[in-house]
Protein backbone atom coordinates (compact mmCIF):
# COMPACT_ATOMS: atom_id res chain seq x y z
CA UNK A 1 0.00 0.00 0.00
CA UNK A 2 1.50 3.20 -1.05
CA UNK A 3 1.63 6.17 1.44
CA UNK A 4 -0.68 8.54 -0.44
CA UNK A 5 -3.27 5.89 -1.13
CA UNK A 6 -3.63 5.09 2.30
CA UNK A 7 -3.94 9.25 3.04
CA UNK A 8 -7.05 8.24 0.81
CA UNK A 9 -8.41 5.67 3.21
CA UNK A 10 -7.74 2.78 0.96
CA UNK A 11 -6.60 -0.18 3.43
CA UNK A 12 -5.41 -3.71 1.99
CA UNK A 13 -7.00 -6.60 3.15
CA UNK A 14 -4.18 -8.38 5.16
CA UNK A 15 -4.18 -11.57 6.64
CA UNK A 16 -4.28 -11.07 10.87
CA UNK A 17 -2.56 -14.24 11.91
CA UNK A 18 0.30 -13.63 14.82
CA UNK A 19 3.96 -14.26 13.85
CA UNK A 20 5.60 -12.71 16.90
CA UNK A 21 8.92 -13.92 17.98
CA UNK A 22 9.17 -16.58 15.14
CA UNK A 23 11.26 -18.85 13.87
CA UNK A 24 14.95 -17.80 14.99
CA UNK A 25 16.86 -19.05 11.79
CA UNK A 26 15.30 -15.69 9.80
CA UNK A 27 17.62 -13.06 10.24
CA UNK A 28 17.71 -8.94 9.58
CA UNK A 29 17.83 -8.01 5.43
CA UNK A 30 20.12 -5.45 4.88
CA UNK A 31 17.56 -3.07 5.45
CA UNK A 32 17.21 -2.39 9.62
CA UNK A 33 14.90 -4.51 11.91
CA UNK A 34 12.55 -9.89 13.85
CA UNK A 35 11.27 -13.84 13.08
CA UNK A 36 13.13 -16.27 10.53
CA UNK A 37 15.39 -15.95 7.06
CA UNK A 38 16.53 -17.75 4.49
CA UNK A 39 20.14 -19.75 4.65
CA UNK A 40 21.05 -16.87 2.08
CA UNK A 41 20.12 -14.39 4.25
CA UNK A 42 23.71 -12.24 5.60
CA UNK A 43 23.47 -12.53 9.41
CA UNK A 44 23.92 -9.20 11.14
CA UNK A 45 24.62 -9.25 14.96
CA UNK A 46 21.33 -7.50 16.80
CA UNK A 47 21.23 -4.52 18.50
CA UNK A 48 21.59 -6.64 21.80
CA UNK A 49 23.65 -9.42 21.23
CA UNK A 50 26.57 -7.31 19.87
CA UNK A 51 29.88 -6.40 22.00
CA UNK A 52 29.43 -2.26 22.30
CA UNK A 53 25.98 -2.43 20.97
CA UNK A 54 23.43 0.38 21.86
CA UNK A 55 22.08 0.61 25.66
CA UNK A 56 18.26 -0.01 26.32
CA UNK A 57 18.46 2.47 28.77
CA UNK A 58 16.92 5.73 28.29
CA UNK A 59 18.54 8.59 26.36
CA UNK A 60 16.96 11.38 27.58
CA UNK A 61 15.80 10.49 31.40
CA UNK A 62 12.34 11.75 32.27
CA UNK A 63 11.29 13.06 29.20
CA UNK A 64 7.41 12.78 28.90
CA UNK A 65 7.70 10.64 25.76
CA UNK A 66 7.74 7.18 26.32
CA UNK A 67 9.83 7.14 22.63
CA UNK A 68 12.57 9.09 24.15
CA UNK A 69 12.74 7.08 27.06
CA UNK A 70 13.84 4.00 24.36
CA UNK A 71 15.25 5.99 22.15
CA UNK A 72 19.02 3.84 21.11
CA UNK A 73 22.28 5.09 21.51
CA UNK A 74 24.97 4.56 24.28
CA UNK A 75 24.30 6.64 27.14
CA UNK A 76 27.26 9.15 28.76
CA UNK A 77 30.02 7.67 30.39
CA UNK A 78 29.24 7.68 34.65
CA UNK A 79 30.74 10.79 35.92
CA UNK A 80 31.00 12.54 32.49
CA UNK A 81 30.15 16.21 32.25
CA UNK A 82 27.77 15.36 29.47
CA UNK A 83 25.81 12.76 32.15
CA UNK A 84 22.43 15.21 32.21
CA UNK A 85 19.73 15.11 30.84
CA UNK A 86 19.73 16.89 26.99
CA UNK A 87 15.90 17.47 25.73
CA UNK A 88 15.28 17.03 22.14
CA UNK A 89 14.71 19.32 19.44
CA UNK A 90 11.57 20.40 18.60
CA UNK A 91 11.66 18.36 14.94
CA UNK A 92 12.60 15.39 17.52
CA UNK A 93 9.64 15.89 19.59
CA UNK A 94 7.05 15.81 16.91
CA UNK A 95 8.74 12.98 15.65
CA UNK A 96 8.28 11.18 18.58
CA UNK A 97 4.99 12.60 19.40
CA UNK A 98 3.99 10.94 15.33
CA UNK A 99 5.84 7.62 17.24
CA UNK A 100 3.35 7.99 19.95
CA UNK A 101 0.55 8.81 18.32
CA UNK A 102 1.11 5.94 15.40
CA UNK A 103 1.62 3.16 18.63
CA UNK A 104 -1.41 4.25 19.97
CA UNK A 105 -3.65 4.09 16.66
CA UNK A 106 -1.63 0.78 15.28
CA UNK A 107 -2.31 -0.77 18.93
CA UNK A 108 -6.35 0.13 18.91
CA UNK A 109 -7.40 -0.54 15.38
CA UNK A 110 -4.71 -2.87 13.85
CA UNK A 111 -2.49 -2.33 10.66
CA UNK A 112 -5.66 -2.15 7.56
CA UNK A 113 -7.65 -0.14 9.90
CA UNK A 114 -5.15 2.86 11.00
CA UNK A 115 -5.25 5.64 9.05
CA UNK A 116 -2.40 8.37 8.67
CA UNK A 117 -5.07 11.16 8.90
CA UNK A 118 -5.60 9.17 12.32
CA UNK A 119 -2.18 8.95 13.61
CA UNK A 120 -1.78 13.00 12.40
CA UNK A 121 -5.17 14.05 14.15
CA UNK A 122 -3.85 12.04 17.30
CA UNK A 123 -0.17 13.96 17.24
CA UNK A 124 -2.30 16.75 16.85
CA UNK A 125 -0.28 17.77 13.43
CA UNK A 126 -1.47 18.05 9.55
CA UNK A 127 -1.40 15.09 7.89
CA UNK A 128 1.00 16.03 5.12
CA UNK A 129 3.41 17.02 8.44
CA UNK A 130 4.21 13.50 8.64
CA UNK A 131 5.82 13.78 4.94
CA UNK A 132 9.00 15.80 6.46
CA UNK A 133 9.56 13.32 9.33
CA UNK A 134 8.70 9.52 7.49
CA UNK A 135 9.50 8.65 4.14
CA UNK A 136 7.09 6.45 3.61
CA UNK A 137 3.94 4.64 5.73
CA UNK A 138 6.23 1.35 5.72
CA UNK A 139 8.71 3.44 7.55
CA UNK A 140 6.79 4.92 10.53
CA UNK A 141 5.67 1.49 10.88
CA UNK A 142 8.94 -0.24 10.98
CA UNK A 143 9.91 2.45 13.64
CA UNK A 144 7.06 1.18 16.19
CA UNK A 145 7.92 -1.82 15.49
CA UNK A 146 11.45 -1.53 16.03
CA UNK A 147 10.43 0.29 19.33
CA UNK A 148 7.72 -2.32 20.33
CA UNK A 149 10.44 -5.14 20.60
CA UNK A 150 12.69 -3.10 22.26
CA UNK A 151 10.16 -1.77 25.21
CA UNK A 152 9.15 -5.20 25.75
CA UNK A 153 12.43 -6.81 25.92
CA UNK A 154 13.47 -3.36 28.08
CA UNK A 155 10.17 -4.19 30.54
CA UNK A 156 11.00 -8.11 30.70
CA UNK A 157 14.50 -8.16 30.70
CA UNK A 158 14.49 -5.42 33.50
CA UNK A 159 11.33 -7.59 35.65
CA UNK A 160 14.25 -10.53 35.63
CA UNK A 161 17.23 -8.91 36.42
CA UNK A 162 15.05 -6.89 39.34
CA UNK A 163 14.99 -10.62 40.93
CA UNK A 164 18.54 -10.92 41.26
CA UNK A 165 21.57 -13.72 40.17
CA UNK A 166 20.15 -16.45 43.30
CA UNK A 167 16.41 -16.19 41.84
CA UNK A 168 15.35 -19.78 41.10
CA UNK A 169 14.87 -19.90 37.05
CA UNK A 170 11.11 -20.91 37.31
CA UNK A 171 10.66 -17.59 39.24
CA UNK A 172 12.87 -16.17 36.11
CA UNK A 173 9.96 -17.44 33.56
CA UNK A 174 7.14 -16.70 35.91
CA UNK A 175 8.50 -13.26 36.50
CA UNK A 176 9.09 -12.74 32.24
CA UNK A 177 5.67 -13.95 31.69
CA UNK A 178 4.09 -11.15 33.60
CA UNK A 179 6.43 -8.54 32.33
CA UNK A 180 5.65 -9.49 28.68
CA UNK A 181 1.97 -9.96 28.97
CA UNK A 182 1.63 -6.90 31.00
CA UNK A 183 3.11 -4.98 28.75
CA UNK A 184 1.54 -5.91 25.16
CA UNK A 185 -1.75 -5.04 27.50
CA UNK A 186 -1.20 -1.71 27.99
CA UNK A 187 -2.86 0.00 25.35
CA UNK A 188 -1.28 2.41 23.17
CA UNK A 189 1.53 1.10 23.87
CA UNK A 190 4.41 0.38 21.33
CA UNK A 191 4.71 -3.40 22.19
CA UNK A 192 1.03 -3.99 22.31
CA UNK A 193 1.23 -2.63 18.91
CA UNK A 194 3.70 -4.90 17.63
CA UNK A 195 1.90 -7.64 19.02
CA UNK A 196 -0.77 -6.66 16.96
CA UNK A 197 0.17 -5.89 13.78
CA UNK A 198 3.45 -7.65 13.12
CA UNK A 199 1.75 -10.50 11.37
CA UNK A 200 -0.74 -7.60 9.44
CA UNK A 201 2.22 -6.26 8.10
CA UNK A 202 3.67 -6.76 4.63
CA UNK A 203 6.16 -9.37 4.47
CA UNK A 204 9.34 -7.37 3.93
CA UNK A 205 8.44 -4.85 6.72
CA UNK A 206 8.46 -8.44 8.92
CA UNK A 207 11.92 -9.68 7.74
CA UNK A 208 13.57 -6.39 8.06
CA UNK A 209 11.95 -6.63 11.80
CA UNK A 210 13.60 -10.29 12.28
CA UNK A 211 17.50 -9.11 13.91
CA UNK A 212 15.52 -7.81 16.41
CA UNK A 213 12.56 -10.20 17.39
CA UNK A 214 15.77 -13.35 16.92
CA UNK A 215 17.20 -11.39 20.06
CA UNK A 216 14.40 -11.56 21.96
CA UNK A 217 13.52 -15.03 21.12
CA UNK A 218 17.13 -16.43 22.41
CA UNK A 219 16.73 -14.58 25.72
CA UNK A 220 13.24 -16.46 26.49
CA UNK A 221 15.10 -20.10 25.02
CA UNK A 222 17.65 -19.66 27.65
CA UNK A 223 14.70 -18.56 30.33
CA UNK A 224 12.98 -21.74 29.43
CA UNK A 225 15.91 -23.87 28.80
CA UNK A 226 17.66 -23.23 32.44
CA UNK A 227 14.18 -23.58 34.29
CA UNK A 228 14.35 -27.28 32.16
CA UNK A 229 17.91 -27.82 33.76
CA UNK A 230 17.57 -27.13 37.46
CA UNK A 231 14.56 -29.67 36.71
CA UNK A 232 11.89 -26.85 37.60
CA UNK A 233 9.95 -28.11 34.56
CA UNK A 234 8.59 -31.41 33.02
CA UNK A 235 10.84 -33.28 31.18
CA UNK A 236 10.75 -34.52 27.74
CA UNK A 237 9.12 -31.34 26.19
CA UNK A 238 10.03 -29.89 22.76
CA UNK A 239 11.62 -26.21 24.36
CA UNK A 240 11.53 -24.62 21.24
CA UNK A 241 7.46 -25.55 20.43
CA UNK A 242 7.22 -24.18 24.57
CA UNK A 243 8.16 -21.08 23.77
CA UNK A 244 6.70 -20.35 20.30
CA UNK A 245 3.31 -21.65 22.14
CA UNK A 246 3.95 -18.81 24.87
CA UNK A 247 4.16 -16.67 22.65
CA UNK A 248 1.21 -17.56 20.74
CA UNK A 249 -1.16 -16.90 23.70
CA UNK A 250 0.33 -13.86 25.10
CA UNK A 251 0.33 -11.55 21.70
CA UNK A 252 -2.72 -12.85 20.84
CA UNK A 253 -4.30 -11.23 23.61
CA UNK A 254 -3.76 -7.41 22.55
CA UNK A 255 -6.34 -9.20 19.71
CA UNK A 256 -9.64 -9.74 22.09
CA UNK A 257 -8.36 -8.67 25.87
CA UNK A 258 -10.86 -5.48 27.32
CA UNK A 259 -10.15 -3.85 29.86
CA UNK A 260 -13.61 -5.38 31.22
CA UNK A 261 -12.18 -8.67 31.55
CA UNK A 262 -9.93 -7.92 34.48
CA UNK A 263 -6.93 -6.02 34.53
CA UNK A 264 -3.58 -6.72 32.85
CA UNK A 265 -2.10 -8.32 35.64
CA UNK A 266 -5.31 -10.66 36.39
CA UNK A 267 -4.97 -12.40 32.54
CA UNK A 268 -0.81 -12.05 33.42
CA UNK A 269 -2.07 -14.62 36.29
CA UNK A 270 -3.92 -16.76 34.42
CA UNK A 271 -1.48 -17.57 31.97
CA UNK A 272 1.61 -18.43 34.64
CA UNK A 273 -1.14 -20.21 36.50
CA UNK A 274 -2.22 -22.05 33.20
CA UNK A 275 1.54 -23.23 31.61
CA UNK A 276 3.72 -23.20 35.09
CA UNK A 277 0.74 -26.38 36.16
CA UNK A 278 1.39 -27.64 32.58
CA UNK A 279 4.80 -27.30 32.50
CA UNK A 280 5.89 -27.20 36.54
CA UNK A 281 8.03 -30.29 37.37
CA UNK A 282 5.71 -31.89 40.51
CA UNK A 283 7.30 -31.18 44.42
CA UNK A 284 9.83 -34.50 43.86
CA UNK A 285 11.47 -33.11 40.62
CA UNK A 286 11.56 -33.32 37.22
CA UNK A 287 13.37 -37.00 38.02
CA UNK A 288 10.76 -38.58 40.23
CA UNK A 289 7.94 -37.49 37.41
CA UNK A 290 10.64 -39.67 34.69
CA UNK A 291 11.40 -42.29 36.61
CA UNK A 292 14.97 -41.20 36.17
CA UNK A 293 17.60 -38.07 35.23
CA UNK A 294 15.64 -35.32 33.24
CA UNK A 295 16.06 -35.33 29.41
CA UNK A 296 17.50 -32.46 27.83
CA UNK A 297 14.94 -31.04 24.85
CA UNK A 298 16.55 -29.49 22.12
CA UNK A 299 16.47 -26.33 21.54
CA UNK A 300 15.77 -25.07 17.82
Amino acid sequence: MSWKADHAGNSANLPGHQRWCGELRLSRAPAPKFVGASPATVQEPSRWSRPGGPALGARWQGSTSDSVSRASGLPPPAGSQHNVAVPPSKSERTRLRILDAAAKVFSERGYSGARLVDIAAEAGIQTGSLYYHFDSREALVEEVLRLGIERAFDATRSRVEALGPGAPPIERLRTALRAHIGTILAKGDYASAHARIIGQVPEEVQKRNYADQQAYGEYWSTLIAEAEEAGELRPGFDLYVVRMLLFGAMNWAAEWYRPSRGSPELIAEHLVSMVLDGLAAPPGGAAEASGGAPRRAELA
